[in-house]
C-alpha cells in the first residue's frame, strides 16, 4: 500500500504538470496577441506616416482658368494652387486643348495660388508658350475656372515637395508618387 506521502507527491507532481502545460499554453497565446497587436500598431505607424508625407503634396493643384478682359477679351491660362505653408518645385502643369501642348513649367511655386496665361499671339518658333507666373491677387480682371468643357483642361500636374519627394496628381485629382521619376533622379 502506497504510503500518503508519495500519493501527494503524484498528485502534487500531476498538478504541477497541468500548471505548467497551462502557463505554456497561456504563453504562446501571449505573444500571438502581441504579434497581432505589434502589426496593428505598425499599420498604423505607417499610414501615420504616408499621411504626413502626402501632408504637402495633397495641398498642390492645378485647374484651367479664363480670364476676362475688357473688350469681351479672354485669355486662357491655367492656376496652379499651393495650399501647403512650404513651397513645392519643379511643377509642371500637363494640359489639353490649348494652342500648344507645352506644359507650363515653374521651378518654384510659394504658397497661394499663380495664374500661368497661354500667350494670346505665338509664333511657331517662340519658345516661350506661356506668359509668366504671378499671384492670382494681382490680377484686377476677373479669374474663372474653366471648366465648362473638355477644351482647355489641365490633365496632370507633377511637382516635387519640399521634402525632394516627386509627385503626380492625375487629370481627375488621383495624387501618387512618381517613383519613375525618382527613380531616374537617384541614378
Amino acid at each position: 500500500m502506497p504510503d500518503t506521502l508519495s500519493v501527494i507527491e503524484v498528485i502534487a507532481s500531476s498538478i504541477a504538470a497541468v500548471a505548467t502545460v497551462g502557463a505554456l499554453l497561456a504563453a504562446v497565446r501571449a505573444v500571438g496577441d502581441a504579434k497581432k497587436l505589434f502589426n496593428i500598431e505598425s499599420k498604423r505607424d505607417q499610414t501615420a506616416a504616408e499621411d504626413r508625407e502626402r501632408q504637402q503634396a495633397s495641398k498642390i493643384n492645378a485647374w484651367s482658368a479664363l480670364r476676362l478682359l475688357r473688350n469681351d477679351i479672354q485669355g486662357f491660362g491655367v492656376i496652379v494652387s499651393n495650399s501647403s505653408e512650404e513651397p513645392v518645385y519643379d511643377v509642371k502643369v500637363a494640359v489639353g486643348g490649348f494652342r500648344t501642348a507645352h506644359a507650363p513649367t515653374l521651378a518654384c511655386v510659394p504658397p497661394g495660388q499663380v495664374f500661368v496665361e497661354q500667350k494670346r499671339v505665338m509664333v511657331e518658333v517662340d519658345t516661350f508658350h506661356w506668359d509668366y507666373a504671378k499671384p492670382v491677387t494681382e490680377f484686377a480682371d476677373p479669374l474663372r475656372p474653366f471648366s465648362a468643357s473638355q477644351s482647355k483642361r489641365v490633365t496632370g500636374v507633377m511637382f516635387t515637395d519640399s521634402s525632394g519627394r516627386q509627385w503626380r496628381r492625375s487629370e481627375t485629382g488621383q495624387l501618387e508618387r512618381d517613383a519613375v521619376a525618382e527613380a531616374a533622379t537617384t541614378l
